[in-house]
């Protein structure tokens, strides 16, 4: 067995010719062990390992510490998935702005603006409680 250094691009179906490599091995980051010189992070690689099961079943090709590995890089996976945790995220803000102005507006019209006319009424009773009742200030109760 031996070492790939390179893997080809497949040919151009217009051209017909192979312009680079998809892929070339380094030296920091070829090997059993990655070296801390590898540009990659440890879990941007899986290591994938094979032995023919032959080696196994048969003791007489003396090929059991026969092991083949490639190490995967998936790091575009793991962009794609924190792109799209970014989006969620942003929409969850969105959804949950737009509720928290929602209600607001709503306890403000149910609850706040109710209160402010009883509170005006009560204070029109206290500075005369036996002057007849004039019907609440529009001015001082604010609408939307």
């Amino acid at each position: 067995m031996e070492s790939i250094d390179s893997i080809p691009n497949p040919r151009n179906y217009k051209t017909g010719k192979s312009v680079g490599n998809y892929w070339e091995a380094t030296d920091a980051c070829s090997g059993f062990y990655v070296s801390e010189a590898c540009p990659w992070r440890y879990e941007e690689m899986s290591l994938i390992s094979y032995t023919p099961q032959e080696c196994f079943n048969d003791d007489s090709l003396s090929c059991t510490d026969l092991v083949a590995y490639a190490r995967y890089q998936h790091n575009t996976e793991q962009t794609k998935e924190a792109v799209s945790t970014f989006q969620i995220t942003i929409f969850t803000i969105t959804v949950l702005s737009v509720a928290t102005m929602s209600f607001t507006r709503d306890i403000d019209n149910i609850v706040v603006y109710p209160i402010k006319k009883i509170v005006d009424i009560i204070q029109r009773l206290a500075e005369g409680p036996l002057k007849k009742s004039d019907p609440p200030k529009v001015n001082s109760i604010q609408t939307h």
